[in-house]
């Protein structure tokens, strides 16, 4: 969501997350967000520069206004730029929003803010209602899928599969290694590609839209439109 402060076809959009996990879900993201500092890149301790160009931010800014009319936000931030003065650089902050209707057609599904914005998509749990909303998407260039239940993700990876153009399926045995849903692919500490890692032999659920994914045995998380992940617990679309 911040790679790049979100500028790349593949940074996570919706995030779908089951009910259960859902105040989980968002007091982690907003403690991780909140400790995201935005400024100056070439200070050692910022996270997150600038969107490229003038024209990128009002996109952005008109996208996420597009995006609330259909979600609340959940976390916005507000603190300083590090480094910057005041007036200078094209800065998106962080935006974490909550969808009222997961399933109504519209922006949330459609619109795909090039900044760090992402969507939470609350639903059941199941690969069924995780596939429905991704579909909503209308496809997306990756999904992750996250979990440890192997017939969750068995059940993902089939109903997920036609909808991106490639899907990371991620279990706990792994997470500390795997590389993020977004990136291309690994390569070694000399830049020299890598070859491509075998799937884990069990793993849990979790999808992100435009990147779609699926998390955990209850939780599907999709990223962007190009992209998306679920997993059993959790899930988030449209990069998915």
């Amino acid at each position: 969501m911040t790679q790049k402060a979100g500028q790349k076809c593949t940074g996570t959009r919706r995030i779908l997350v089951p009910h259960d996990l859902l105040g989980e879900v968002k007091e982690d993201l907003c403690r991780r967000l909140a400790g995201t500092l935005v400024g100056d890149p070439a200070d050692e301790s910022v996270h997150m520069g600038p969107l490229a160009t003038a024209g990128q931010q009002k996109s952005a800014r008109e996208g996420l206004a597009q995006l609330q009319t259909q979600a609340d936000v959940v976390y916005q931030g507000d603190a300083p730029l590090v480094g910057v003065e005041a007036g200078r650089g094209y800065f998106q902050r962080p935006v974490l929003l909550q969808a009222r209707d997961p399933h109504a057609p519209g922006p949330v599904h459609d619109v795909e803010v090039f900044g760090p914005v992402a969507t939470l998509l609350p639903y059941d749990g199941t690969v069924a209602e995780a596939a429905a909303l991704v579909r909503l998407g209308q496809g997306s260039l990756v999904g992750s899928v996250y979990g440890d239940d192997r017939a969750f993700l068995r059940d993902a990876i089939l109903a997920l599969g036609a909808h991106h153009g490639r899907l990371v399926v991620t279990d706990a045995k792994v997470a500390d290694q795997a590389s993020t849903p977004a990136s291309s692919c690994p390569t070694s500490p000399t830049a020299a590609p890598a070859a491509p890692a075998a799937a884990p032999s069990s793993a849990a659920p979790a999808a992100s839209p435009s990147t779609s994914s699926a998390a955990p045995s209850r939780a599907t998380a999709p990223s962007s439109r190009s992209s998306s992940r679920a997993e059993r617990r959790a899930a988030s679309p449209r990069n998915t």
